[in-house]
């Protein structure tokens, strides 16, 4: 009976020991490692291990001209376009052969590229530039000739560039350098992208304008930004109705920080916005020396745009003080995908609004792009452009 016992114990180990070798040889066949949020509290929406991933690491593009601070997804998922710090440059990547298909270079005076776009046609590819003044360059991205340069468009930085999801126009925003700008220039500009001639600009007066987005119907133009206080700035969304030119709706969001990164719901029912978690923000009395006023951050804010009124706030799991870079949604409307300061990259839900999984970076993320097949999800990290695969 001891023996038979013995033996029944030995084969278990063997068939343990066999099932844990399977195990690992199917996980080291994907090209990277799946990165969970830590087994902590449910209720927070943290990801439990036991949870079935949503995204494990494809694979990573080393950069070896620049840090990236932008990505683009082409419409056809099969290139990826990527600019940063310290060129003038735009490398497409082909994704699938991880190899540079394509430079796109560039001649014009002033700073580096800021924002990247694709028509959602495929038909072009957008990039603009300045801090001091505002200058824009159209692209076809299968020839790499240059399609139009829309010389300068005024002083301040172009924060953001985006297409109407018709492809028929173009929108830069525009961030002007001081208050008497922001009084008399506009903010936003639109170019009809048949004849890349400026159609029309609006003003949106005292507000440093950093993200634009469409909503899915191209009916309105989300714009985020931040208004100069005596003491901190102050978050600021504004609703714009596209065809008639006139702001309709506008909340703050956050009342001691900017608006670092904007983006739809492909339902068109929210606008999400990000900034920074930081707590000690506050106004100290120089004659008493006590503190006055203190706020707190608050890192992802969902504003009903029926209701204009703001429903959520998710910040389970993010650091402290750390800028929420980027946001963007799936094509699916499944996901919400935003990219911090904190080396992470997050997974939301899009309608419950819970944390589903948390994907380690290799630094600190500026950028995050999605593939318009909601297939893959691309994130920057200085040089390295990380890619995981969404499962479904």
């Amino acid at each position: 009976m001891i023996r038979r016992l013995a033996a029944l114990l030995l084969w278990g180990i063997v068939c343990v020991s066999w099932a844990n070798a399977q195990n690992n040889d199917l996980l080291s066949s994907h090209k990277g490692v799946m990165a969970m949020a830590p087994n902590t509290d449910v209720d927070r929406g943290n990801t439990t291990m036991n949870s079935k991933p949503i995204a494990i690491e494809k694979t990573r593009l080393v950069e070896s001209e620049f840090e990236v601070n932008s990505l683009a997804w082409s419409p056809d998922g099969k290139h990826l376009a990527m600019t940063g710090i310290l060129t003038k440059n735009v490398n497409i990547w082909d994704v699938e052969n991880e190899r540079v298909a394509r430079t796109l270079k560039s001649d014009l005076p002033g700073p580096v590229f800021d924002a990247l776009a694709y028509s959602p046609n495929g038909h072009y590819l957008a990039g603009c530039q300045g801090t001091i003044k505002t200058m824009a360059r159209i692209w076809n991205p299968h020839t790499g000739d240059v399609v139009k340069d829309l010389g300068e468009i005024g002083p301040g930085g172009c924060r953001s560039v985006v297409f109407s999801p018709n492809s028929d126009f173009l929108a830069l925003g525009i961030s002007r350098n001081n208050a008497k700008d922001l009084e008399q220039l506009f903010s936003v500009a639109f170019f009809d992208t048949k004849t890349w001639q400026l159609v029309k600009t609006w003003i949106t007066p005292g507000l440093y304008v950093d993200k634009i987005a469409f909503s899915p119907d191209g009916r309105f133009l989300a714009v985020g930004g931040h208004r100069a206080t005596v003491t901190f700035p102050q978050g600021v969304v504004e609703l714009w109705e596209v065809v008639q030119d006139k702001m309709v709706k506008s909340v703050t969001v956050y009342p001691n920080t900017k608006v670092e990164s904007l983006a739809y719901s492909v339902d068109g029912k929210f606008i999400a916005s990000g900034t920074s978690t930081g707590k000690g923000m506050g106004v100290m009395d120089q004659k008493t020396k006590e503190l006055v006023h203190a706020t707190n951050g608050k890192a992802i804010q969902l504003w009903d745009v029926a209701s204009g009124s703001i429903g959520t706030t998710m910040t389970t799991d993010i650091v402290r003080g750390t800028l929420v870079r980027a946001l963007r949604y799936t094509t699916d409307g499944k996901y919400l995908i935003s990219g911090s300061r904190d080396f992470a990259v997050r997974i939301w839900d899009a309608a419950t609004h819970q944390l589903l999984q948390t994907l380690k970076a290799s630094g600190l993320v500026s950028s995050v792009a999605v593939r318009p097949d909601s297939a893959m999800l691309a994130a920057s990290t200085g040089k390295i452009v990380t890619i995981w695969e969404l499962l479904k």
